[in-house]
């Protein structure tokens, strides 16, 4: 069967699956389906679309029987709602630990040496994070992705809201290329985040919770390690953007610590689990 995109898009937004992710995410379901165009590239002819890609089919859907051209996409559809639900609860939990003031003392405890990250125990903590936020095993970033690391977490440190997601917005934009960046990230089975779409859908609601922290509290208080903890664990889990994530959460950590005046430290594997999961921590 074959039939038009204009056609598949309305038998797509008929579906069950379709109207149950919409009430889940709102219009970042149109994110969603934006993501199946991969898919349906694969298999446009001369204008007409047959949605019945060889990749997802042999990845997603092999057993329906006698199934409809869609079906694979009602499959999708499901994976991408499980894989929401899974990390609303998990982020709520890491909300949890820090609304209730338990990750602080763990930081104080289970974190990593500077030499770990290429820093010093010398340098400030901004050299720190800047050295953290780029660090791949112990390489430091060069001179001049070093200065705009710099320049952008001042800005952020000085200017910005860290509990509103424009923030996280401003870091991307500042710190990720993004001429080599597609425009969104499918769900693919098997991993443990979901599309572009979702996790845009996740950090509206970590913008929700983020704004339960006082920020006017006095500088140097605790708070604000429980603050960036949660700000670390939640972007990570969430995966709003097709890349530059981890970078992101990381200068997101870095900016609330140097904005509440606390000591840099990075939190060590065990802590990072807690934090971001184990799928996302290597």
């Amino acid at each position: 069967m074959t039939i038009s995109q204009t056609e598949a898009l309305q038998q797509l937004q008929e579906m069950r699956e379709y109207q149950q992710l919409k009430q889940l995410i709102g219009n970042h379901i149109n994110e969603v389906v934006e993501s199946f165009d991969g898919f349906m590239q694969q298999s446009l002819h001369r204008g007409i679309y047959h949605p019945t890609a060889p990749g997802l089919r042999i990845k997603v859907s092999q057993q329906y029987g006698k199934e409809s051209d869609l079906d694979p996409y009602r499959d999708i559809l499901k994976l991408e709602r499980q894989a929401l639900l899974k990390m609303r609860s998990e982020i709520s939990e890491v909300w949890q630990l820090a609304n209730d003031g338990r990750l602080h003392a763990r930081l104080q405890q289970e974190h990593l040496a500077p030499e770990d990250y290429g820093a010093s125990a010398r340098d400030s903590d901004l050299e720190k994070s800047v050295k953290w936020a780029f660090s791949r095993g112990k390489d430091n970033p060069d001179a001049t992705v070093a200065h705009r690391i710099r320049q952008t977490l001042r800005y952020a440190v000085l200017h910005l809201d860290l509990r509103d997601m424009a923030t996280a917005d401003y870091l991307h934009v500042n710190l990720v290329d993004q001429n080599s960046l597609p425009p969104y990230r499918r769900h693919h089975p098997g991993v443990g985040y979901c599309s572009t779409g979702g996790g845009r859908a996740m950090q509206d609601a970590m913008e929700v919770l983020s704004q339960g922290f006082a920020v006017k509290a006095c500088s140097g208080a605790n708070m604000w390690d429980d603050l960036a903890c949660f700000l670390l664990g939640a972007h990570i889990r969430a995966q709003p953007y097709s890349d530059g994530n981890k970078r992101v959460a990381r200068a997101l950590y870095a900016a609330a610590l140097l904005k509440g005046d606390r000591p840099f430290c990075v939190p060590n594997r065990n802590l990072e689990v807690t934090l971001m999961g184990a799928h996302f921590v290597k």
